[in-house]
């Protein structure tokens, strides 16, 4: 069978091709399918993200072809998807965070809707932190440990929003809110099965209860908030103590910014008789809002009463307590909480906050580690490794802040001490990555400790973060340290241009440039020095470096010394690359590879590999393109590089192309799975299901684990659906 589906002629044309495959074919096709085709909306998604920029005729067509879609269908999890990529491509987060949160809504178990929501919410949360962080008075200490990031809830929570601690002019104002543009579970749980035309159509028509709080619900989602509340006001007519249309009246009245009319709807549900716990929850998250923080704990604690096992009441109750400093009571609800679900994230991470606030470290410290033990890639396990910057290790005192650890890291390093500096300093990294006095002090203590590698880094992670021409000088020298002279001559030049007047580091650049051969180059440095000498001593020295350069005897006009890389600097090149890749530093690579291969030095594939990657997490994919047929002309069996050129390609939605790349591939790799499925994908979106099929039934055959296996299986039903409807 792999016969059937591999190439056995020549390897491809290696040149760069793009699609001419247009948004409204695209749509077309999706048109054409129904408007809920998967494989479709994927081929309109990289479409939009593969795209620079829309154009704003482009940008209308798609926009009103998925709005109709979604209109028709507000279930439609892929037209939500697919809305929420250009939203994101046009720069309305907000918008897209709502698509995609209706797209979960629709297809939970849609994984690719799961993690656009994450990204849109990382992307919302920094951007928010920012802000904050330029308007708001700084937090006090015992407030900066419970002040909890936006993220995700934990798979065992039920849906709800996520605690945030208010603060008041830095004193702590009870328990937190809720992420406003989050809806409420009870919201969430009344939308509409029916489509936005049936709705609109019915509006004016006599409807029961239930059918007015849907109403309101699908219009809350489309923030028109007067249609919400006349259709809760219906809802109330037909029902007044409905508990369910008064929350709904007193969300919207809220939304509205009436809150005194909120407060008063609220009044109207009686906490004691209530019985839904999810609606308890919600309705103690708006009075939170009202900053009626008493009344709202009565909510949570019958919400308790009602079900054990919703664990939202339980996280709201103990921040409150956690927040007016009655630990022992919040501790409690933490405690009967993990009784009941031991591995929430969610829970796991707020308890831990507590006790940190309360000042019991080892529970904290023990918390976090469990925490970081059941899922170690997850936003919770991110934001948990930020607070342990903030436990003391080896001393009593409160390292609570950057500034107290900074301060105990110069007093490390001033006295030498310069391992337990560097643990002080790196502590603070994990909470400000971008701190350059923790950087700048790490780089003093690299080059301390000789360790030139380590300071080459922190150099490069400062000058991304402020270029500065003293920087510069310092990276010529630990270049020059590394034994690649290239990247050393440089960032000399950088230095000598910006500062002609340094003839110091004139001559400094000079005897290297002599130590490596580069005579011709030495001496018209020497003699630059001569003529802008300012004093008789900076005149002697520059008379003794052209002497010594004019005794070195014959001139190397080739400068052999710059064209290649030694073994040992090689080396060092790799391991400075990787270190940079490994903290996502992609530019840092980009203009080291770029200084190399325009001065003709040849770089290592493994190298080459690294910048590669570094360029495709730049979008800069015409040059990772070209850098990957490098490889490729090294080496024609390095088959990764035939599969990363299959990828650019196809998000590209060049699909003749990367099919021609996953063949090559899978010459060298005929048992790799993901080599196969990628190359069943390139086939399917030229719609040649027949090859498509070959080679994702053999990728389902190869199939390392049940997941991929899973997926695989997917797309072999999409095919045959696709046969049985020819």
């Amino acid at each position: 069978m792999a016969a059937a589906i591999i190439s056995t002629g020549p390897p491809p044309a290696f040149c760069v091709q793009h699609s001419d495959e247009s948004a409204a074919q695209i749509l077309s096709q999706i048109s054409e399918s129904g408007g809920t085709d998967r494989a479709a909306h994927e081929n309109l998604r990289r479409f939009i993200a593969g795209r620079d920029i829309l154009e704003p005729q482009e940008s209308r067509l798609i926009e009103n072809a998925l709005n109709g879609l979604i209109e028709s269908d507000i279930k439609n999890a892929e037209a939500q998807l697919s809305a929420a990529e250009l939203c994101v491509k046009t720069g309305n987060f907000q918008k897209a965070y709502y698509h995609c949160e209706m797209a979960v809504m629709a297809a939970p178990y849609n994984f690719n809707a799961k993690r656009k929501l994450n990204e849109i919410k990382e992307t919302m949360s920094r951007a928010q932190e920012t802000q904050l962080k330029k308007e708001a008075p700084a937090p006090s200490p015992a407030e900066a440990n419970l002040l909890p990031p936006a993220a995700e809830n934990s798979s065992g929570s039920a849906a709800g929003a996520l605690p945030e601690p208010e603060t008041d002019g830095g004193e702590e104002s009870g328990i937190a809110l809720d992420d406003e543009d989050k809806l409420s579970s009870t919201i969430k749980n009344k939308l509409p099965v029916k489509t936005s035309q049936e709705i609109e159509k019915n509006a004016r028509s006599v409807l029961s209860g239930e059918d007015y709080k849907k109403n309101a619900c699908y219009y809350i989602t489309k923030k028109e908030y007067t249609k919400a509340e006349n259709a809760a006001a219906k809802a109330l007519e037909l029902e007044p103590a409905d508990n369910e249309a008064n929350y709904l009246m007193a969300y919207v009245k809220y939304k509205r910014k009436k809150n005194e009319e909120a407060f008063a709807y609220i009044n109207l549900i009686n906490p004691e008789t209530l019985t839904d716990a999810k609606l308890l929850h919600d309705t103690g998250v708006l009075l939170v809002r009202l900053k009626k923080n008493e009344e709202a704990q009565a909510f949570f604690t019958n919400g308790i009463a009602c079900d054990r096992s919703y664990l939202e009441n339980y996280i709201s109750l103990a921040v409150y307590y956690t927040q007016i400093k009655d630990y022992d009571s919040a501790i409690k609800y933490f405690k009967e909480a993990m009784s009941v679900s031991p591995d929430d994230l969610k829970l796991i991470y707020f308890y831990a906050l507590s006790v940190n606030r309360a000042g019991k470290y080892e529970e904290f410290i023990s918390l976090a580690n469990r925490l970081l033990q059941i899922a170690p890639h997850s936003d919770y396990a991110k934001m948990i490794k930020r607070r342990l910057g903030l436990v003391p290790t080896d001393r009593l005192i409160s390292y609570d802040n950057e500034k107290t650890l900074l301060n105990v890291a110069i007093d490390y390093f001033n006295a030498g001490e310069y391992a337990r500096a560097e643990t002080k300093l790196k502590e603070i990294i994990k909470i400000n990555p971008k701190s350059f006095d923790a950087n700048l002090y790490l780089a003093k203590s690299a080059k301390n400790r000789g360790k030139m590698l380590e300071y080459a880094y922190y150099l490069l992670r400062l000058e991304s973060e402020k270029s500065n021409i003293a920087i510069e000088l310092e990276l010529a020298r630990a270049f020059l340290g590394l034994g690649l002279n290239t990247l050393s001559r440089e960032f000399y030049l950088k230095y000598v241009n910006a500062n002609p007047g340094d003839a110091a580091v004139k001559i400094e650049y000079a005897w290297m440039l002599r130590e490596r051969g580069a005579l011709i180059s030495a001496r018209i440095m020497g003699e630059s020095i001569l003529r802008g000498a300012k004093t008789t001593e900076e005149a002697d020295a520059a008379n003794l470096a052209l002497a010594e350069i004019n005794d070195s005897g014959e001139c190397d006009t080739e400068e052999a010394g710059f064209k290649s890389v030694g073994a040992q600097a090689a080396e060092n090149l790799y391991n400075l690359c990787l270190t940079l890749h490994e903290n996502e530093m992609y530019k840092a690579i980009e203009d080291i590879c770029n200084i190399l291969t325009a001065n003709g030095v040849k770089i290592e594939p493994r190298v080459l590999e690294i910048y590669c990657v570094s360029l495709t997490s730049l979008k800069k994919y015409a040059r990772a393109i070209d850098a990957y047929k490098l490889i490729i002309a090294s080496d024609r069996s390095n088959y990764n590089a035939y599969v990363q050129l299959g990828k650019i390609y196809l998000k590209r939605n060049n699909f003749v192309r990367a099919e021609e790349y996953f063949r090559a591939a899978n010459i060298f790799r005929p048992e790799d799975a993901e080599i196969l499925m990628l190359l069943g994908d390139s086939c399917y979106y030229q719609k040649n299901i027949e090859d498509a099929e070959i080679a994702y039934s053999e990728a389902y055959e190869r199939a390392p684990n049940p997941v991929i296996k899973e997926e695989i299986k997917l797309k072999l039903d999409k095919i045959k659906l696709k046969k049985r409807s020819r």
